[in-house]
């Protein structure tokens, strides 16, 4: 099991330097205005991907937290789910296809009648991959779902290098080979599956799962329901131009924390497992993780900014936007600071309550979104809205973990997550971006934040890179 999960691990950190290249020389190719009808494709895509209800959570989340006795039983749920996501996918795509052909000229300012199936396809397929994906890591098999996610990333890597063209055949093609290689994902999935797939909808059934798995769903996509927020109102205010910065800030700013989405999402069912019952203890078990993850998460994100310039090397025309994804990363580490008392709170079934917290900062955020549009501010304003949206929601799950555990906020916020050794050097960070300091400025904050973390990284990092696993 650990070898396989060391692999996968490996594996994910090569699809993301691929999937990485394979960004910059989409960004490189289509230019900031070409890249903001990429982007709006994609935001559909994303879109899409999100009716499944929670389903893909909760089937993952009911296997993972499931007892011996209990197993058997949830396993035959993973019939019912697949069938209504293949049921409401196919559905879906009926639906958005009438719409997109009696009314052309919706979104037509980034050309949507051309992209939108593609766009729609591609957003339900994800959604069922998505699906899989969690049902084969519960089995312990992320080999199998590592190299049939390396196989796709590969055909398009392969794909858009050879292909050459103006800008909309180019990206009419992207998403062609996308929605090709994701539907020959699934049949990769279902050939040989560790489990026994057949069309099932028990109305009892799906009420669980969607009971479950619609909290999990609004909780797990808070970051994207906070950038998406704001792209969907930005679009309507700012030029093709400023949206495509945007939308290279958000691809720059998801791709970095890929490398830590790949750990969490391997170790996500052992957190769960072992927070899912004495309080006290999960409580002690998410303090490591925090310690470890957190510390990560830093250097990861104040090492890639000062790693920018390299990047601008190479495309140049998307360097006026160095402080907007200066800030995009830095609102990553606000939000995922929360990532071990999130999963707390979810192993201890309170999923309604992260639900509430992310409905709630979805709405703070719109709000902010709307006033800096209303006072026509500088597009770097709603980088800001996320960076204050991400700290909001971080603080309303530790107030709910501290709640949970019967803690102090205070003693849980600013002891066990944004500690000083933390907040200090992102503090600094954040003001020397707003005074355009560039790169020493950054560099300054970089090095303060090694400063006040040398003994964690020495006490904690380190023996952790040596040995080369984690004991949970």
């Amino acid at each position: 099991m650990l070898k396989n999960k060391i692999l996968f691990t490996s594996s994910k950190y090569i699809a993301f330097l691929l999937k990485f290249i394979q960004g910059l020389y989409i960004a490189k190719y289509l230019g900031p205005s070409g890249l903001a009808y990429y982007g709006f494709s994609q935001l559909i895509s994303l879109y899409v991907s999100f009716i499944h209800f929670g389903i893909p959570f909760s089937i993952h989340t009911l296997l993972s937290v499931s007892n011996n006795d209990d197993s058997m039983k949830v396993k035959t749920y993973i019939s019912d789910a697949f069938s209504f996501l293949l049921l409401s996918g196919i559905v879906f795509c009926i639906i958005g296809g009438i719409a997109i052909f009696n009314y052309p000229t919706v979104f037509i300012k980034f050309h949507f009648y051309r992209y939108g199936i593609l766009s729609i396809v591609i957003g339900v397929n994800l959604f069922i991959v998505q699906f899989f994906s969690n049902v084969y890591q519960v089995y312990g098999q992320y080999l199998r779902v590592a190299l049939i996610e390396m196989a796709s990333i590969i055909i398009l890597f392969i794909a858009i290098f050879f292909y050459r063209g103006d800008v909309e055949y180019f990206l009419y093609n992207i998403l062609l080979i996308s929605a090709l290689t994701i539907i020959l994902s699934l049949f990769f999935f279902l050939y040989k599956a560790p489990f026994r797939i057949r069309f099932s909808l028990r109305k009892e059934v799906l009420m669980l799962l969607i009971r479950v798995g619609l909290p999990m769903l609004v909780s797990t996509v808070g970051f994207y329901l906070i950038t998406f927020s704001v792209r969907s109102i930005s679009n309507y205010q700012y030029s093709l131009h400023e949206i495509g910065l945007f939308t290279f800030a958000l691809s720059i700013s998801n791709a970095i924390m890929m490398g830590l989405n790949a750990i969490s999402w391997t170790y996500y069912s052992t957190i769960l497992a072992n927070t899912c019952n004495d309080i006290e203890s999960a409580y002690i078990y998410i303090q490591k993780v925090n310690t470890i993850y957190n510390l990560v998460l830093c250097i990861s994100i104040f090492t890639g900014i000062l790693f920018l310039p390299l990047l601008f090397y190479f495309l140049p025309e998307y360097e006026e936007f160095y402080n907007g994804i200066s800030i995009l990363l830095l609102s990553q580490i606000f939000m995922s600071i929360s990532f071990g008392y999130s999963s707390l709170l979810i192993a201890q079934k309170k999923q309604n309550a992260t639900a509430l917290i992310s409905f709630v900062t979805l709405a703070f955020t719109i709000l902010l979104s709307i006033v800096v549009c209303i006072f026509n501010l500088p597009f770097l304003f709603q980088t800001i809205v996320i960076l204050i949206s991400m700290f909001f929601y971080s603080a309303q799950i530790c107030y709910s973990a501290a709640k949970l555990c019967e803690k102090n906020f205070a003693f849980i916020f600013f002891k066990g997550v944004f500690t000083y050794k933390m907040s200090v050097p992102a503090l600094i960070l954040f003001i020397m971006i707003l005074y355009n300091t560039g790169f020493w400025g950054y560099l300054s904050a970089t090095l303060i934040f090694f400063v006040f973390n040398y003994v964690d990284i020495k006490c904690f990092l380190i023996p952790l890179l040596q040995r080369s696993k984690i004991k949970y």
